[in-house]
């Protein structure tokens, strides 16, 4: 054969090699369309291999132990505290026989950590009693908005440390919860002060909850507020509201970032005495085309956070949580009460709508627990936004209004009082105002449900000052008692 021929035949041997091979993936495509796949050529299949698998996220670790001289600082005597939960806003770890713990990074640009505080342990309060239990890892720190947010944080620490120290915690708890004091400037604070406040000083509560709507849009009355809130001597923990947000963000992500300078984490959890508390953030902040606004809601991280929280939460200890916006408004609540329905004791309070309504959410409604989920919504301490004549201390008042709160305090106090039996004793109560029982009903079977929550927590609501005159100011009950 001659060198044309021998050129002829390698060439048409080629020519069968690729058309067997084009016939081939002709086939492996069709085949791979039959089941639902993508077969690549071999040269576009071997580039993502060559770039090995995906960089791990950076990791972050630090310790929790014992402050013994509660300096904030760990000393080399002072020992780290084994299983403590810490989180990084989504995962929960706990910490290892030396106290260290080890989570990722979420955003290398912006990741909060914090401490879920445990039983019979505290973590360090500011002179105004705010507690401080988290880290916020902003290298860079907030945005540039209105009012100022985290500042920048550097590098990430190479250890982040939270102090606790020991703290009695009686079987038997008193709480103070405060809805929407919402002043829109100093004049309004002092009303809040004298008339709420003042009242508030001396009583033996664990600690104070004040529900979203700290401000009326005037982030900078945060620490007055503070200040104010201080004076009682006890602890107070804070939730997000639709009037604490950074309104001129232009997403979510970034509408708490004064909040979050403030009072650290929108969601966090924390144990004591008997119970459980989650705070969550249910206010999502929305800017589109036609405008800028909110909705009730929580996320999917959020979710992932309490998933993992309550993980470690034994099924019979009671668990309250705490939400601005009522929770039958919340958009993702079903995914929320698959996380909480196969719990016998589990209470909710929020605030937002200006009244104080006992709500009993049921199947109607997408809950599946044994009972229904008592909800209440907390009465405001803003009253009407602190509307009205002034009174002789030239505080905002009516005296229709006020008559009026003394007969709607007075009818809560009797159906807080037989609703606390009912908790108590586990049977029902004799009865509850309509308004009280809410969407489902069921308010008996809720009642024999919570017997445990009832007799293991108490609650106490601080009064709408103005409204609610002198009257009804410490009522005890399975919620708290106020005026809308």
């Amino acid at each position: 054969m001659d060198g044309g021929s021998r050129q002829t035949a390698t060439s048409q041997r080629g020519d069968r090699l690729r058309r067997r091979r084009w016939r081939r993936r002709r086939a492996g495509a069709a085949l791979g369309a039959a089941l639902g796949l993508w077969l690549l050529p071999a040269a576009a299949a071997a580039a993502p291999q060559q770039q090995g698998p995906a960089a791990p996220a950076p990791l972050a670790t630090g310790f929790v132990f014992h402050d013994r001289d509660r300096d904030g600082s760990r000393d080399p005597e002072e020992p780290g505290l084994a299983r403590v939960a810490v989180s990084n806003g989504r995962e929960v770890a706990l910490t290892g026989e030396s106290g260290r713990w080890i989570l990722p990074l979420l955003d290398p640009d912006d990741t909060t950590f914090f401490v879920i505080k445990p039983q019979g342990w505290m973590v360090p309060l500011t002179e105004q009693r705010v507690p401080r239990f988290h880290y916020s890892h902003k290298p860079s720190g907030s945005p540039r908005l209105r009012h100022a947010g985290v500042p920048p944080s550097g590098p990430l620490p190479p250890s982040i440390d939270f102090p606790l120290h020991p703290q009695h915690e009686p079987a038997e708890l008193r709480l103070v919860l405060l809805g929407d004091p919402q002043p829109r400037d100093r004049r309004e604070l002092g009303f809040l002060a004298r008339d709420v406040v003042a009242e508030l000083i001396g009583l033996p509560a664990a600690f104070g909850v004040a529900l979203g709507d700290l401000t009326f849009d005037d982030l900078t009355l945060f620490e007055p507020l503070n200040e104010v809130l201080g004076q009682t001597g006890f602890p107070w923990f804070f939730v997000l509201g639709n009037h604490d947000l950074n309104q001129d963000a232009r997403e979510d992500r970034w509408s708490d970032e004064t909040f979050e300078r403030v009072y650290g984490p929108s969601y966090y959890a924390f144990d004591w005495g008997p119970a459980h508390f989650v705070v969550l953030d249910d206010v999502v902040w929305t800017r589109g085309p036609a405008g800028a606004g909110y909705r009730g809601g929580l996320g999917q991280q959020q979710l992932e956070f309490l998933r993992h929280d309550l993980a470690l939460v034994p099924r019979e200890r009671p668990v309250v949580l705490f939400m601005h916006v009522p929770l039958t408004e919340v958009e993702d609540r079903a995914a929320l009460y698959r996380l909480l329905q196969a719990r016998p004791h589990v209470f909710s309070v929020s605030a937002h709508r200006h009244y104080q309504r006992h709500v009993f959410i049921g199947e109607e409604d997408g809950w599946r627990g044994t009972a229904p989920h008592h909800h209440l919504i907390q009465a405001t301490a803003s009253g009407d936004w602190w509307q009205g004549l002034p009174d002789e201390r030239g505080h905002p008042a009516r005296d229709h209004a006020r008559r009026s709160a003394q007969r709607l305090v007075a009818a809560h106090a009797e159906a807080g009082r037989q609703l606390h039996r009912g908790l108590q004793a586990g049977g029902p109560p004799r009865r509850l105002a309509a308004r009280d029982r809410g969407a489902g009903g069921g308010a008996a079977r809720a009642a024999r449900t919570h017997r445990g929550l009832g007799q293991r927590v108490r609650w106490l609501g601080a009064l709408a000052g103005r409204d609610a005159g002198r009257a009804g100011s410490r009522l005890e009950a399975a919620g708290a008692r106020a005026p809308p």
